[in-house]
């Protein structure tokens, strides 16, 4: 792949990889539920309820388990609910936050169902598009940048969930050189404030 990808393959790209992601917090961190996981300017965040923290010390071991996702291939594949089968769904995988988003959704009457893609063993409702196998995704293109707290939906009379924050380029190379000028930038935000 080139260094300089069109925005819908990052979109494609930096979408399935929050799916790797999440795959990867619920396999550390049994019981973990899922909020969302958009795609940003410079990589994507998702949100997660954990039963325990995770740390930046996690973050090696994390980004281990994704590139093995990644190198092991696994198919993205789209499944269509009635609405009912939809709910069901989220019921039985106890997901307590899609659930009460889907509801909502499926509430205006817009939507007959909803969609779900599974990739391995994990299940998510999502819209999708994704790339077709995991190792269609290049496994240096990303890295975990951060934690933060964010509130579900973001209302602060709702559960304080932890956002996982990533990196996530077209390429090793282009990660590399955004790294390079996020350093910089902020390198020179530092020496501009103690003047």
């Amino acid at each position: 792949m080139n260094d300089s990808q069109p925005s819908e393959y990052l979109q494609l790209l930096r979408h399935s990889l929050a799916h790797v992601l999440a795959q990867v917090v619920r396999e550390m961190r049994p019981g973990t539920k899922l909020g969302f996981g958009p795609a940003t300017e410079d990589g994507f965040h998702y949100d997660f309820a954990l039963p325990a923290p995770l740390t930046l010390e996690d973050f090696p071991e994390i980004e281990r388990r994704m590139r093995d996702i990644l190198d092991s291939g696994q198919h993205f594949i789209r499944e269509e609910l009635s609405a009912s089968d939809a709910l069901a769904r989220l019921d039985q995988l106890q997901e307590p936050y899609k659930r009460e988003y889907a509801a909502e959704l499926l509430a205006t009457g817009q939507l007959a169902g909803l969609t779900f893609y599974h990739s391995g063993d994990f299940v998510d409702m999502c819209d999708g598009l994704h790339v077709a196998t995991t190792s269609e995704i290049p496994r240096d293109c990303f890295k975990l940048r951060g934690l933060a707290g964010a509130y579900w939906r973001a209302d602060a009379s709702n559960v304080m969930m932890t956002r996982v924050q990533v990196w996530a380029f077209g390429s090793s190379a282009e990660l590399e050189a955004y790294e390079r000028d996020f350093a910089h930038a902020a390198l020179r935000d530092f020496t501009a404030r103690q003047e």
